[in-house]
């Protein structure tokens, strides 16, 4: 899925399986629960703004990690090669020679992590009710001049925050699968928002709507980007 590629939709088919196919992606989504607090530490962030956050933060991104590492295990019969260090703004690398790369993404207690054998991968996902897609702001620091005329033709509503919320999915998991993440402008990854917006609304006769998360698996291949929303 190239900056300014057409054609980009193409879906197919608390902490749940893991799940994969034959042709080397594998992913686990579901719920991530922080431990429960000690004795004299914080219930919840609120209880500690400083503190329990920071102690929130680490735990969500010790628990990507851990999913992270049960995918690859299962791949490589048990053996774990562990990261390489992290930089910040940029996605958790593997290390060794074994074909594999990682992609974590998380929204509220909701968590997405993806193993690719062979190819980049990228993750994001969302969840409802996408009231941050109700801002102008953000809407026009992601999307295309001819994305913006295609959402424009929508009120706002569920329908339109839905679509737009997949659009987000789509962009920011080509990004991080290219490794370069929202250091590129994502209004340069273009997406066919048509069809981005045709498919909400048949999620809507069925009553999914409102509740069901967005979320979007991008490998980057040598035959070009895939892209897969395994929800729908």
């Amino acid at each position: 899925m190239t900056a300014g590629a057409s054609g980009m939709l193409a879906p197919s088919g608390r902490r749940g399986a893991a799940h994969g196919a034959a042709d080397g992606l594998w992913w686990r989504v579901g719920e991530w629960m922080p431990r429960a607090a000690g004795p004299g530490e914080p219930a919840s962030p609120r209880a500690d703004l400083d503190g329990g956050r920071a102690r929130h933060l680490r735990e969500r991104h010790e628990a990507g990690r851990d999913w992270a590492e049960a995918l690859v295990r299962e791949r490589l019969d048990g053996r774990w090669p562990g990261f390489r260090a992290d930089h910040p703004g940029r996605k958790p690398r593997l290390l060794g020679d074994h074909g594999l790369d990682v992609s974590i993404s998380h929204s509220g207690t909701t968590m997405l992590v993806a193993v690719s054998r062979g190819a980049p991968v990228g993750v994001d996902i969302e969840v409802a009710p996408f009231e941050a897609f109700a801002r102008p702001q953000l809407v026009r620091r992601m999307c295309s001049a001819a994305e913006l005329e295609v959402f424009a033709s929508v009120p706002d509503g569920p329908i339109r925050r839905r679509a737009l919320a997949r659009a987000w999915t789509v962009k920011e998991a080509t990004l991080k699968a290219s490794g370069i993440g929202l250091a590129q402008d994502p209004r340069r990854v273009e997406v066919d928002a048509r069809a981005i917006l045709s498919d909400p609304e048949h999620g809507s006769r069925e009553g999914a709507l409102d509740t069901a998360p967005e979320w979007s698996i991008v490998r980057l291949l040598a035959s070009g980007a895939e892209l897969r929303h395994p929800n729908r």
